[in-house]
């Protein structure tokens, strides 16, 4: 099937089966009280760069709500997340996570000089840090790569300290193949420490560590076209990953191709792929053993709604 071209405006106009074109951590955030004991929280995406906010903010409202109401078990569907700004996804894990945790290793990159390639580099930050780091602070490993040296000093090598209203109930995290970067590394990370279960397809993107960071923008000269250069390998502090895989889920839950077209009604209104209360229950029945929250779970019940300040409609989401 050949399709007719159209501009990158009219694409950014079509109809998406997924968040919008350039959606922003901002005005991404749902969240909802289900029941007496049972919370949930949507966010897409993590893209926290075009109009930045303190995440940490953000989250303290919903998670203070949590505490104070004695939520026993949180719901993040993250399904439609693609990933986004490092310090979205950390801020999360700090108000989940049981101890305080390093997010991870020491970076690698492939080069530290560039030659004259770097004329025709359009980046962000100061361009002799960024193309000319002093050479002393980098050791080549056997695969010819390039690992920062760290120690216990280095930023990124401190340990991140837990959010005082933390999350300390039981997780539930709902992934799909729509997750990569940021996102995956979130996942891996919760995962790993066994603060959530898994449950849907598995997520794309690497648990290992995506290629991010810093971006390169370079227009070739024939074509005209301006292609993005990762700079910098960000490889995850877990225990373990499948090399060039994402996340596999504790529990599958497969979209069909019905629910996939139903996801956008004719109104053009989203809808979910597979229902919470069926999520939850094979959950419990499955992984746990027992139906303990089923109750709170209905969706035909009475739910308690708490909007998160002006963050856009949730009537997509439940």
């Amino acid at each position: 099937m050949i399709l007719a071209a159209i501009t990158f405006r009219e694409w950014v106009k079509l109809r998406w089966q997924s968040i919008a074109y350039r959606g922003e951590f901002y005005k991404s955030i749902d969240w909802k009280l289900v029941g007496d004991k049972t919370a949930i929280l949507k966010i897409d995406p993590f893209v926290n760069y075009r109009h930045p906010v303190d995440p940490a903010g953000f989250y303290l409202a919903f998670f203070k709500v949590l505490n104070r109401e004695k939520v026993e078990h949180l719901i993040i569907d993250l399904r439609k997340n693609g990933g986004g700004l490092g310090d979205t996804n950390v801020a999360l894990a700090s108000f989940l996570l049981k101890r305080p945790f390093i997010w991870n290793k020491p970076i690698q990159q492939k080069a530290i000089r560039f030659g004259a390639w770097t004329k025709d580099v359009e980046t962000w930050g100061d361009r002799k840090e960024i193309f000319e780091p002093p050479v002393g602070n980098f050791r080549r490993l056997a695969s010819g790569f390039y690992e920062r040296i760290t120690n216990e000093t280095t930023p990124d090598q401190r340990p991140n300290a837990l959010a005082a209203d933390r999350f300390s109930g039981r997780g539930t995290l709902l992934s799909s193949p729509v997750n990569a970067s940021g996102t995956t590394m979130l996942i891996a990370k919760l995962k790993d420490e066994k603060r959530v279960s898994v449950i849907g397809e598995a997520a794309g993107g690497s648990a290992e560590g995506p290629t991010a960071g810093r971006i390169f923008f370079r227009k070739l000269p024939y074509s005209g076209f301006v292609v993005r250069v990762p700079k910098f390998w960000n490889l995850m502090s877990i225990s373990a990953f499948t090399q060039g895989k994402g996340v596999a889920s504790d529990i599958e839950v497969k979209s069909t191709l019905e629910a996939f077209l139903a996801d956008r009604g004719g109104d053009g209104n989203r809808q979910n792929h597979v229902s919470y209360s069926k999520i939850i229950s094979t959950f419990e029945t499955d992984f746990v053993g027992k139906r303990k929250y089923s109750r709170s779970i209905r969706l035909g019940g009475k739910a308690k709604f708490i909007p998160f300040g002006a963050m856009g409609d949730v009537n997509h989401f439940l």
